[in-house]
C-alpha cells in the first residue's frame, strides 16, 4: 500500500485547511488534473478519512453524465403527479439530522454544465435559510455542513467532452490542482522514477483484488487476476528484456515536457498490468508491452512531432514495432506540427 499512502500524504498538507470548518461559500472543493492523477482516489480517501475521523455517514458518490440535470440530482414529478426524489434529496436535503456534516462526491463534475444541475444548491449556499425547492413545490434546507468534493478534467485539455466552469461557480469553490506524481518523480530522479513505483502498483492491485475476494465480491475473473498478480512482486520478476523495454518506453515519453504532463501513474499502472497478465517469458512479456503501447499509450499522445520521436525509437525492438510506427504516423498526419488524436 506504499503508493497509495505516499500519494495521499503528498496532498494532505495542501488540504489541511479543510480540517477546520471552511467558509460556507468554499465548501465546494474541486480537484482538477489529468486523467490518472488520482483525483477520484484522493476524493474517496479523503471522504473515507472524514467519515472515520468525525464519525460521519459514508460519503454520497454521484457520477455525473453528459445529460445530467437538476432532475437527476434532486428529483422530478411523474406524469401521475407523484414525486421521485433522488439520493441527494433523500439523504442530504431531507436528512433527519440536518446539523450533522455530510460529504458528497461529484465524479466527473463538468461532463455536464455545472449550472444545469447544481444551480439550486449553489444559490442555497449563499442564502441565510439555505432553501432548495423540491419537485412537489416543498422546500428543504441544505445542511450547513454539507461538504462537496468534485473531480474535474480541464475544459482546456478536453474541450470535446468537458464543459467550462463559470466564474460564479469558481468563486464559490476552492480548486486544488492535482500534480502528475509520475512526472514529478521523473524530474527529480529519471533513473528510478518508473522502476521505483512498479512494485507499489502491483501490490496495490493485488490488495484490491484480494479485498474483493475476502469481502465475497470477487468477479468471475478475479481468480485469474490473483494468480497472475501473485506471480510477480516487482519489476525484477519480469524478464530482463521486458524490464529494459518498459523503462525505455516510459522514459521516452517522460523525457518530453508534454509527456510529463499527461503520462500518469494511472496509465503506467495499465501498462504494468498488461505485463503482469502475460506469461512469464520474454517473448510473451514484450508482446504484451507492445500491445499496451499500441492500444493505450499512443492514443494518449499529445504535443509536437518531435515529442513522439523518442517513443518511436524506444518501440523499435518491440514485436509490433511496425504497428506502433503506423499509428504514430497517423498522429503526425495533420497540417500542423501538433499531433492529432487517433480517436
Amino acid at each position: 500500500m506504499r503508493c497509495r499512502r505516499s500519494y495521499a500524504s503528498s496532498h494532505l498538507e495542501r488540504a489541511s485547511t479543510l480540517r477546520a470548518p471552511p467558509p460556507e461559500q468554499a465548501r465546494l472543493v474541486v480537484l482538477v488534473g489529468q486523467p490518472g492523477t488520482g483525483k477520484t482516489l484522493f476524493a474517496t480517501l479523503l471522504g473515507s478519512a472524514m467519515e472515520q475521523e468525525f464519525d460521519l455517514d459514508a460519503p454520497l458518490l454521484i457520477p455525473v453524465r453528459a445529460d445530467f440535470d437538476e432532475a437527476e440530482l434532486i428529483g422530478y414529478e411523474r406524469l401521475d403527479g407523484t414525486v421521485h426524489l433522488q439520493d441527494f434529496a433523500r439523504e442530504i436535503l431531507l436528512d433527519d439530522a440536518p446539523l450533522e456534516a455530510r460529504v458528497v462526491i461529484f465524479e466527473e463534475f463538468n461532463l455536464a454544465s455545472v449550472e444545469t444541475y447544481l444551480s439550486a444548491v449553489l444559490v442555497a449556499t449563499q442564502e441565510r435559510e439555505r432553501l432548495v425547492r423540491l419537485p412537489n413545490g416543498e422546500v428543504a434546507n441544505l445542511p450547513i455542513d454539507t461538504f462537496v468534493l468534485a473531480t474535474c478534467n480541464s475544459f482546456r485539455d478536453e474541450p470535446e467532452t468537458r464543459t467550462r466552469v463559470s466564474s460564479p461557480t469558481k468563486r464559490r469553490s476552492t480548486t486544488i490542482t492535482m500534480p502528475n506524481v509520475l512526472g514529478d518523480r521523473y524530474e527529480d530522479d529519471p533513473d528510478t522514477a518508473v522502476a521505483g513505483v512498479i512494485e507499489a502498483l502491483i501490490t496495490n492491485e493485488r490488495n484490491r483484488v484480494e479485498d474483493r475476494k475476502s469481502a465475497g465480491r470477487a468477479s468471475q475473473f478475479d481468480s485469474l487476476r490473483l494468480t497472475a498478480l501473485r506471480s510477480v512482486s516487482g519489476s525484477a520478476d519480469f524478464s530482463a528484456e521486458a524490464q529494459q523495454a518498459l523503462v525505455s518506453v516510459a522514459n521516452a515519453v517522460l523525457e518530453t515536457a508534454s509527456g510529463r504532463s499527461w503520462f500518469t501513474l494511472g496509465i503506467l499502472r495499465d501498462i504494468v498490468m498488461a505485463l503482469v497478465m502475460a506469461e512469464r517469458d520474454a517473448v510473451a512479456e514484450l508482446t504484451a508491452l507492445g500491445n499496451a503501447v499500441a492500444d493505450k499509450l499512443v492514443h494518449q499522445l499529445r504535443g509536437t512531432h518531435s515529442d513522439v520521436q523518442p517513443l518511436l525509437a524506444a518501440s523499435a525492438t518491440l514485436p509490433n514495432a511496425e504497428e506502433i510506427g503506423r499509428l504514430i504516423d497517423q498522429t503526425m498526419a495533420g497540417p500542423s506540427d501538433e499531433l492529432l488524436p487517433l480517436l
